[in-house]
């Protein structure tokens, strides 16, 4: 029997792509009958998620001063950071509201829990990160993904 993993190796294989359909018969074939959250395991990531990315690759191509208010262009590590984020919180289910470069070299993501509730992530250059979560206006989680992701898990699991 085949495992789950070497669907991902056969995914990500080397020159030659394979289809997605070719996957499916394959997790049919192997009677690997999956929750649409495994198969986003497998490396697929959302079309929202897909745009957000394509966006923050734009904003390698920003000058210093893009803003005409002396903003600095955003840094390689921020943009990095902020892509690998958005694919692990699609695998999570979370889909990218909003992206924005900041002034200072970092990147934002958004999400959007609830027209009231919103969760910021800065991604900065020094690899940092922060996060915060608003309602109404107020930000009432403030912390790291590492210490707070749990509590942006549980309040969009609350209000899906």
């Amino acid at each position: 029997m085949i495992a789950l993993n070497d669907i991902d190796s056969i995914r990500t294989s080397t020159l030659n792509p394979v289809s997605i359909d070719k996957i499916y018969a394959l997790m049919y074939y192997n009677n690997l009958y999956t929750t649409l959250k495994e198969q986003r395991s497998f490396g697929f990531v959302s079309q929202k998620s897909i745009r957000a990315i394509q966006k923050i690759n734009s904003f390698i191509n920003l000058q210093n001063n893009w803003d005409s208010y002396e903003a600095l262009k955003p840094s390689i590590t921020s943009i990095n950071n902020a892509i690998k984020f958005i694919r692990e919180a699609d695998n999570d289910g979370l889909e990218v509201y909003f992206t924005a470069p900041g002034r200072n070299k970092d990147i934002l993501v958004e999400y959007q829990i609830t027209p009231e509730i919103s969760a910021e992530i800065y991604f900065n250059e020094d690899e940092t990160n922060e996060l915060l979560i608003f309602g109404r206006n107020e930000c009432f989680v403030e912390g790291t993904i590492k210490d707070k992701y749990y509590e942006l898990i549980k309040l969009f699991n609350d209000y899906q």
